[in-house]
């Protein structure tokens, strides 16, 4: 134990007949330290020889520097399982926990996940977002810090920001991370398949059927999430007939969907799918059911 630099203990003749633990008494105490050390631990209870004064009415309840009571003697490793364990009933006060840290000392605060809400056109495009943070600090404080981040054109939902060092502070004042978790807003004519656009484009059944009435360009477009016009083509049927229009079925419009930033990418941005909707009539009377029938026959 090699001298015990600052290291302090603590004895006490509590316990007594009944209360389970032996009675340790000044004398043996003497008796030890003599037997041990020859003599150079008489009377360092108080009691023997020198007349040492108590305090109170235990002149074993006392803290003792083992520095100055050895007089700067060499280690104790000799004696088995330390000092305090050599004397029953007495309880060790150390100030010092040799070098050695709590495993709680070394670790680091747990991050603090925050949700980031965007729209579809701020993924789109990109954005900055102002954000308060309020952080607790070692002190019981809370602190707020407005910090700026930079939203890059293309992200998805469920990209994580990790921005170390911003969140709460522990008793060592060490800060654990603020983590921005990216979350999407619905939008209102658009949804997101990975780096693809798709918008759902309505026709009706006779539509689907027979094709644009007569009249009816077959060229349409739709306003893109930064605002430009993007056009489509709808499939034809013809006055000589054709495939009908399938419910689900596609139109592709290639490179008009996210951009994609992530590196190794053969492509800079996704592609846009107008997903066609077939709408089917509420209600046939009598003789349109009939007249379905006749056009369509029961094993069509």
């Amino acid at each position: 134990m090699g001298g015990f630099p600052g290291g302090s203990f603590h004895f006490s003749s509590s316990g007594g007949a009944g209360g389970g633990r032996p009675e340790f008494t000044q004398m043996d105490a003497n008796a030890i330290f003599e037997k041990m050390f020859g003599g150079a631990g008489a009377g360092v209870f108080g009691g023997g020889g020198g007349g040492g004064s108590r305090r109170g009415g235990d002149p074993f309840a006392e803290t003792m520097n083992l520095d100055d009571m050895m007089g700067g003697m060499g280690g104790m490793g000799g004696m088995p399982g330390g000092f305090a364990s050599s004397f029953p009933g007495t309880t060790r006060h150390s100030s010092h926990n040799n070098g050695r840290h709590s495993p709680d000392d070394e670790k680091t605060p747990d991050d603090v996940i925050k949700p980031l809400e965007l729209s579809l056109e701020e993924l789109y495009k990109g954005t900055v977002k102002r954000l308060r943070i309020t952080r607790k600090l070692r002190d019981g404080r809370s602190a707020e810090k407005i910090h700026e981040v930079n939203v890059k054109p293309g992200w998805k939902a469920g990209t994580k920001i990790r921005y170390p060092g911003m969140g709460n502070e522990d008793r060592n004042g060490k800060s654990g991370a603020v983590v921005f978790e990216v979350t999407q807003k619905p939008h209102a004519r658009f949804t997101r398949e990975g780096d693809d656009l798709i918008y759902v484009h309505t026709i009706p059944l006779v539509e689907a059927l027979t094709g644009p009435s007569a009249g009816q360009s077959v060229n349409l477009s739709l306003k893109h999430l930064d605002g430009r016009t993007v056009s489509f083509k709808l499939p034809s049927i013809g006055a000589a007939g054709g495939k009908p229009i399938q419910p689900g079925q596609e139109i592709l419009v290639p490179g008009e969907g996210m951009p994609i930033t992530r590196k190794g990418a053969n492509k800079s941005k996704g592609d846009l799918k107008v997903r066609l909707n077939v709408s089917f009539p509420n209600y046939l009377n009598a003789s349109q059911t009939e007249g379905a029938r006749r056009l369509f026959g029961s094993g069509t």
